[in-house]
């Protein structure tokens, strides 16, 4: 009986021993496909960085906002599951050394989302940012499943009484996108190089012949702010952020284009309002457009030229709209 006992005790020994190392291989298995890399972050691209050395008091002030939004997908054969998930999300005010562990056995996909002086554009809600952040300003990321930043909104700017906002498509900002997918990490690539692209157009209007009241530029509601250009100007210009960011990115420079509905107004000293038209104008990614508008006979029943120049920034070419019926020779005839 001692004996029995004694072999029991033996074959239950071995079989704990069996069971342990079974559980160690197991936990090893998993520490190795859970094996971290730390990877950083470079912006490159149209996005413009100044190499000339900053006051300590410039190098304080911040106010641009990064919006970064990262994707994984297992980088496996055998899984069944075949789309990016969100994993990671942060807003930052300061990328200079921006860094994150990612898993080996996975590719991901990072997207950033740059608002210049943010901080100022941006309608604040404490403790977030609005639309297109709508997440606080930490400076890290947070792993979270949910898709946070949302690329192909408009922006959210504060309105004109406290803590209002009125969300614009094409808002008066500069806006720059950029992306990568399938990124593999590893001992030697830990670098994730994003190239960013302006995601932005340009506005002057230009008005001629106007003495006295008030001209006044319309989009949609919710498209663009309206421009009000006075006599002692005679020139407005803006920049216009482009809201569809992720289908604009891949496109070429020719077919770039958002076309904006737009209503002229012009409101005499006396109050009364005359009409000169809605026009379908098409803009640039990254071009400044300058739309002439020319007032005939502005002391009778006015008539009404326009003339568009689309520039490079600085190379002109030019675009005439007579009467109300446009004649396109330089801008595109595609529309978003």
């Amino acid at each position: 009986m001692k004996t029995l006992r004694m072999i029991g005790m033996a074959l239950l020994a071995v079989l704990m021993c069996v069971n342990f190392n079974s559980c160690s291989n197991d936990e090893n298995e998993i520490l190795q496909q859970d094996e971290e890399i730390m990877v950083s972050l470079g912006l490159g691209g149209e996005i413009s960085v100044s190499e000339s050395p900053l006051s300590r008091a410039e190098a304080e002030v911040k106010p641009d906002l990064y919006g970064i939004q990262i994707y994984s997908l297992p980088n496996s054969s055998e899984s069944s599951t075949t789309e990016y998930t969100p994993y990671a999300y942060g807003l930052f005010d300061d990328i200079s050394n921006i860094k994150i562990s990612l898993n080996k056995g996975y590719k991901y996909k990072v997207a950033v989302l740059l608002i210049k002086d943010g901080k100022n554009k941006v309608h604040f809600k404490d403790p977030e940012y609005d639309t297109p952040f709508d997440i606080a300003l930490e400076n890290k990321f947070i792993l979270n499943t949910t898709e946070k930043i949302h690329f192909d909104a408009g922006i959210s700017v504060s309105g004109s009484t406290i803590n209002s906002s009125q969300q614009f498509f094409y808002a008066e900002a500069e806006k720059y996108y950029g992306e990568t997918t399938d990124f593999i990490p590893s001992e030697e690539n830990n670098n994730i190089d994003i190239y960013m692209k302006k995601m932005f157009f340009g506005g002057k209007f230009v008005a001629e012949n106007l003495t006295e009241g008030t001209l006044t530029i319309k989009f949609d509601n919710i498209v663009a702010p309206q421009i009000n250009i006075v006599p002692s100007q005679k020139t407005a210009t803006r920049i216009f952020s482009i809201r569809n960011c992720t289908t604009i990115y891949y496109k070429d420079d020719s077919s770039a284009i958002c076309t904006l509905s737009v209503q002229i107004i012009w409101t005499k000293a006396d109050g009364a309002e005359i009409p000169l038209g809605t026009h379908s104008i098409k803009f640039k990614r990254n071009k400044m457009h300058t739309i002439t508008i020319k007032i005939a006979d502005i002391t009778s029943s006015p008539g009404l030229d326009l003339e568009l120049e689309d520039t490079e920034m600085s190379e002109e070419g030019s675009t005439t709209i007579e009467n109300g019926e446009i004649v396109d020779t330089n801008i595109g005839t595609e529309g978003e």
